[in-house]
């Protein structure tokens, strides 16, 4: 087997700019925190929509180019919490969303992190990300920038829809959580 070392750059290019990416859009949360509560809502929208790009090129990237792997699907979701958390937390925080949507938001962020690990932990297999859930994150950064922009006219539609899709999406983790942990036992996770 050929060392990593040895592979050509194009190669390591290419495995490692998925994970690159989701390591950006985590960089990229606090700035954005720091930009809303400093009242740059320009700068943050801009910060917003290089984070949403990365957040379709990951993955896109990393299954065009046949280099899925745990830790980018792991670095991937933890980005995506990590960047929700830091922009509807200064959005919540610079009272332009209710604290019950924070909470809701951040609620299934919750949820499902504790549901992965508790069928990891019981060394069930893991639940695959739902297209609504890529629906709901497609609404959360188009109400974080409507928000952004001053579009007061699409802010409560979008807010309703994200909260449709937000619950929506938790019952279906919860149902599909519910299956996989009262279902057989199919296989070890590797470490």
């Amino acid at each position: 087997m050929e060392s990593y070392a040895l592979r050509p750059w194009s190669q390591r290019i290419k495995q490692n700019a998925p994970n690159a990416l989701s390591l950006l859009r985590m960089a990229l949360a606090p700035l954005i925190t720091f930009l809303m509560l400093y009242g740059a809502f320009r700068g943050a929208f801009w910060v917003l929509v290089v984070a949403g790009l990365t957040d379709g090129a990951d993955g896109a990237l990393a299954r065009t180019w046949g280099c899925e792997s745990t830790i980018g699907a792991v670095l991937d979701a933890a980005a995506d919490k990590l960047f929700s958390l830091c922009l509807f937390g200064a959005l919540t925080w610079t009272h332009h969303l209710p604290l019950w949507l924070f909470v809701l938001i951040v609620g299934r962020d919750v949820l499902l992190i504790v549901g992965a690990l508790f069928l990891w932990l019981t060394q069930r297999p893991l639940l695959r990300p739902h297209s609504i859930s890529k629906g709901n994150t497609t609404l959360q950064i188009l109400l974080a920038g409507a928000i952004l922009l001053s579009w007061k006219w699409a802010i409560v539609p979008m807010v309703w829809l994200m909260v449709m899709a937000t619950c929506v999406s938790s019952l279906i983790y919860l149902v599909q959580g519910w299956r996989l942990l009262t279902g057989p036992l199919q296989h070890k996770h590797k470490v």
